[in-house]
């Protein structure tokens, strides 16, 4: 048994793109790049926005109290790459895709009998929302494959259910297996087995993925597993 130190190096620093933004959110890619959303002071505090009112209690909103300038910025060993948005969505997770095009996921998902809200958008190069989708609710951790495929992670409240999922007459929560992997169309290509080798998720911890391969930890049991393809092994 031996053991490597390892001696941290700083590789590249964070830049606002504009004078007086601030950073909101982060992401890693699957080549190491680095995905930042910025805002200015007054955009990010619109960005984290609750629901909510006198004598009634305050949960996570899914959409921004008021319209918001964005910056999406994109940090790679070729180019930097940057676009001006204007997003809706509140605690937006980022992450990058080929072609110098965004993947932003909102993190909180209501369904409504008219349908489900978009809580994940494909923004384009020229910062247009080339696409959307609903990724549902709870979403813990994003991560984007080299193809451009999208690993979902959700927390209990997107497995069991809330703001409106669930319920009675309602929408099975899109989370209900805890892991999600969506095809480049945003289209759900796979569902962690729920009658598999290891037991179902319950709130799915941690999300990595190396290549087209995630690796996965969760609740309550925190197994460790690989999925590469549809094969679940850990």
């Amino acid at each position: 048994m031996f053991s490597r130190l390892v001696e941290p190096q700083a590789h590249a620093e964070l830049a606002a793109p504009t004078e007086g933004d601030v950073l909101v959110s982060t992401g890693v890619g699957p080549r190491g790049e680095v995905v930042a959303l910025w805002s200015s002071a007054a955009g990010r505090e619109a960005l984290p926005a609750r629901d909510g009112g006198p004598g009634r209690p305050s949960f996570a909103a899914t959409r921004t109290e008021r319209p918001v300038e964005a910056r999406l910025t994109g940090h790679g060993p070729e180019r930097d790459v940057v676009v001006t948005l204007d997003p809706a969505l509140a605690r937006p997770v980022v992450q990058p895709l080929p072609d110098d095009r965004f993947l932003v996921v909102g993190a909180r998902c209501r369904w409504r009998p008219e349908g489900a809200e978009h809580n994940a958008q494909v923004v384009g190069p020229d910062g247009d929302v080339v696409r959307t989708a609903v990724f549902g609710d709870g979403v813990n951790h994003v991560a984007t494959t080299p193809t451009g495929q999208a690993w979902v992670a959700y927390s209990d409240e997107g497995v069991y259910g809330n703001y409106g999922w669930g319920g009675q007459g309602t929408a099975a929560p899109v989370g209900t297996s805890g892991l999600v992997r969506f095809d480049p169309a945003l289209k759900r290509a796979w569902s962690y087995p729920l009658d598999g080798d290891f037991d179902a998720i319950d709130d799915c911890y941690s999300l990595n993925v190396a290549g087209e391969t995630a690796w996965a930890c969760y609740y309550s049991d925190f197994p460790v597993v690989r999925v590469d393809g549809d094969r679940v092994t850990g």
